[in-house]
């Protein structure tokens, strides 16, 4: 019942701000999805995707309406697309709901202290987020000192004036520096979902190489090298295989 909740009290606050995406399609979307026929919302979904119009509520309604119909891999996947748009906690939420509705449970490395701080603090928004504020705390700083050129007279004090400035071009860095962290990320690191119920994780890119481990759906794979048709992947846990790029998709 919570689960149901959830999933239908942030469908609905994306319903109501549908001006980021107001298509009648997406308005179809919603309201299969408020009658329970899940896979007609997919369906109307699906079909703005087709346009190439996305965005990060369509991602997080489609992924919604994949739960719904038993559809873990893609509900982990629209999931995760959408996580490059937003960090919403609630997003964070229905992703690990549908994580622990998949049959591979795999316990992750357990990461260097340091490194795990910059990556929480690197992924606490998108690039573009980070961008955005990057131009925000330049502005408040610039604008700040060029209100007291022109005009000269301060908006603060003048002691708060050159703390606040400082700190403004201090986040400014700090921004700028974490945008290009957060961009090199996302353009060197690919991931996919395993999209098949259950498959295998084998020695080598070939069909009869050996099983390593089986996996199943939802399970994500971090990409590390491509051989034809064949993935070489990473898992969670360190494990490194090979696996046909017909049982996932790319994030």
């Amino acid at each position: 019942m919570r689960r149901n909740l959830l999933l239908f009290s942030w469908l609905f606050f994306f319903s109501l701000s549908g001006n980021a995406n107001p298509t009648e399609a997406f308005q179809q979307g919603n309201q299969f999805y408020q009658k329970g026929d899940f896979a007609k919302a997919i369906e109307a979904y699906e079909s703005i995707l087709a346009t190439g119009d996305i965005s990060g509520e369509l991602y997080f309604n489609l992924a919604n309406a994949y739960l719904k119909n038993n559809q873990t891999g893609k509900a982990i996947l629209n999931y995760e697309r959408a996580k490059k748009f937003s960090s919403d906690e609630s997003l964070q939420t229905n992703l690990k709901i549908a994580e622990s509705e998949r049959v591979d449970q795999i316990e992750p490395l357990p990461p260097f202290f340091v490194k795990k701080i910059w990556s929480n603090f690197r992924d606490l928004f998108s690039s573009t987020a980070w961008s955005v504020l990057t131009l925000l705390f330049l502005w408040i700083g610039l604008g700040l000192l060029a209100h007291k050129a022109l005009t000269n007279k301060a908006l603060l004090p003048e002691r708060a004036l050159k703390v606040t400035v400082s700190l403004a071009l201090f986040a400014f860095l700090i921004s700028m520096v974490m945008a290009f962290a957060k961009y090199n990320f996302e353009s060197t690191h690919q991931s996919a979902i395993v999209l098949q119920k259950e498959t295998e994780l084998k020695e080598a890119p070939d069909k009869i190489s050996p099983q390593i481990i089986p996996l199943h759906e939802g399970t994500k794979v971090e990409i590390i090298d491509q051989i034809e048709s064949w993935y070489k992947v990473r898992l969670a846990d360190g494990e490194i295989g090979w696996m046909d790029s017909s049982v996932l998709e790319v994030i």
